[in-house]
């Protein structure tokens, strides 16, 4: 086992639901909070479980246990997490190579707790198997996320090669491929329709100030929770509601919740 399992932020006897789940389905999230480590998704998830939480959030060779595998979790939706065992979050990260090792953390986290749980190393396909939340929006319902795939594009991962490396491990590989070379101007200028808008976004949790609107740029600066950034225009990209930062040597770009199509779903600030 190349990760760990930290226990520190799981649920005590009378938190969280109490009920066992049937051993049809584990579930793959993304954290969709670009920037917050794992820890700090767990410490959330912690506080916060009589709203929503997972089993564990995978990140960089580290798993913090919230739930407790085998019972019920509140991260999929009613349909679907009585028949889930594990849910699994996987930390988000603009730091391109750093997700890359996130990534294979979920991955063999995923496979170790289907093998466990007798679920097959099947991924978004009929019956029983590994499901991404996407696919419980999509043929369940009660849920309208689609993650993880969002998260999984920025590196380079489609739905074939998750089902693959579900099926087959993902190695080291996946951590080893050369990040390519960043373009000489910042992606996000070109395909992405910015609304001009003057104003000024105060962060509530840390975030992550980029040189493009995909989160695959190269890092600016970490803002802190309370701090403000001023913005000149606003875009839907990517599954999340990016700001625009103008900078002296051009602009900076920082996601500031999670969106659908145009329709935003969550705000991590507030506007002015």
């Amino acid at each position: 086992m190349a990760y760990t399992i930290d226990k520190t932020y799981a649920l005590a006897s009378k938190e969280g639901a109490s009920q066992k789940a049937s051993n049809n389905y584990l579930i793959l999230h993304s954290t969709a909070n670009l920037g917050a480590s794992a820890k700090n998704n767990a410490s959330y998830e912690k506080r916060t479980w009589n709203n929503a939480y997972v089993h564990f959030i995978a990140g960089d060779g580290i798993v913090y246990e919230v739930g407790t595998p085998g019972y019920v979790a509140w991260g999929a939706g009613p349909k679907v997490n009585g028949l889930s065992p594990v849910q699994i979050e996987m930390e988000e990260s603009a730091d391109v190579d750093k997700q890359r090792r996130i990534y294979n953390t979920y991955i063999e986290l995923a496979r170790d707790m289907a093998k466990k749980y007798g679920i097959p190393l099947t991924l978004d396909t009929g019956g029983n198997g590994v499901k991404t939340h996407n696919w419980v929006s999509q043929n369940l319902g009660g849920t309208d996320h689609s993650d993880p795939y969002g998260a999984l594009k920025r590196i380079g991962v489609d739905k074939a090669q998750l089902a693959n490396d579900i099926a087959n491990g993902a190695g080291s590989s996946v951590a080893t491929k050369p990040t390519p070379s960043a373009p000489s101007k910042p992606a996000p200028s070109s395909g992405i329709n910015w609304i001009a808008q003057n104003g000024v976004f105060t962060l509530h949790q840390n975030l992550l100030l980029t040189s493009d609107a995909t989160g695959n740029g190269p890092l600016i600066a970490t803002i802190r929770k309370g701090q403000s950034v001023k913005y000149d225009a606003y875009a839907y990209s990517g599954g999340y509601v990016w700001i625009r930062q103008p900078r002296g040597n051009g602009y900076g770009y920082m996601a500031t919740g999670n969106a659908k199509g145009t329709k935003r779903l969550d705000y991590w600030g507030s506007f002015k």
